[in-house]
C-alpha cells in the first residue's frame, strides 16, 4: 500500500498545481519561445513540486536521451500518475505534431484549468458551510442543552449507570466535547482538497 500512497500523493500534488503551471506555460508561450524552453523554465521552478519533476524528465529525455520534443512529452505522459496531466501533455504533443498553434492551445487550457479550479474551490466552500452548520448544531447547541438538562437533573439527584450526574457532566465537558472537537478538526483536515 505504501507505493500506492506515494503515487496518490504525487497525483494530488500534480493536479493541485496544474492550473498555475498551465497559466505559467501560457504566459511563457506568448513570448514565442519553443516548447523545449517552456519545459526547461517549468523544470527550474521548484514551487511546482511534482510538476517540476515531470518537466525535468521531459528536459532530460531531450537533452540526455536525445529524444525529440514530442517523443519526450509522450514518454512522460505515459508514466505520469495523473490522468489530467497525461491528457494535457498528449494535447501539447499532438498540437506540435499537427503544426497547430501551441500558444492558443495553452491559453485555452489555462482558462479551462482555472475555471475548473474555481469551481472546485466554490464547491469546497459550500461544503464547509454545511460543516459549519453541523458544528454549530452538534458542538455548540447540543452541549448547552446537555449541560442545562444535567444541571436540572443534578438538583433532583440520582445516578446514571452508577455515576453521579455531576461526574457525568464533568466527563461530558472535559472529555467528550474536546474529543468531538478533535475528531471534527481531523475530519475537516482530511476532507480539505490540496492547495
Amino acid at each position: 500500500t505504501w507505493p500506492k500512497h506515494i503515487i496518490n500523493k504525487k497525483k494530488q500534488e500534480i493536479e493541485a498545481n496544474m492550473p498555475f503551471v498551465i497559466t505559467h506555460m501560457s504566459a511563457i508561450a506568448t513570448s514565442g519561445v519553443p516548447p523545449h524552453t517552456i519545459f526547461n523554465l517549468i523544470a527550474k521552478a521548484s514551487e511546482y513540486g511534482e510538476l517540476s519533476n515531470e518537466s525535468k524528465r521531459i528536459v532530460r529525455n531531450m537533452n540526455i536521451l536525445g529524444m525529440d520534443v514530442t517523443t519526450a512529452i509522450k514518454e512522460v505522459a505515459s508514466r505520469t500518475p495523473s490522468q489530467q496531466l497525461k491528457v494535457f501533455l498528449n494535447g501539447i504533443s499532438n498540437t506540435i505534431l499537427s503544426g497547430g498553434d501551441l500558444k492558443k492551445y495553452l491559453q485555452d487550457s489555462a482558462k479551462e484549468a482555472m475555471n475548473d479550479y474555481r469551481l472546485k474551490r466554490k464547491k469546497y466552500t459550500s461544503t464547509l458551510s454545511t460543516y459549519a452548520d453541523f458544528y454549530v448544531g452538534v458542538m455548540i447547541a447540543a452541549p448547552l442543552f446537555f449541560v442545562s438538562v444535567m444541571s436540572l437533573m443534578a438538583i433532583i439527584g440520582g445516578e446514571i449507570f452508577g455515576l453521579s450526574l455531576s461526574v457525568l457532566m464533568g466527563l461530558g465537558i472535559y472529555v467528550l466535547l474536546p474529543m468531538l472537537n478533535i475528531i471534527f478538526i481531523v475530519f475537516i483536515h482530511l476532507t480539505q482538497p490540496p492547495l
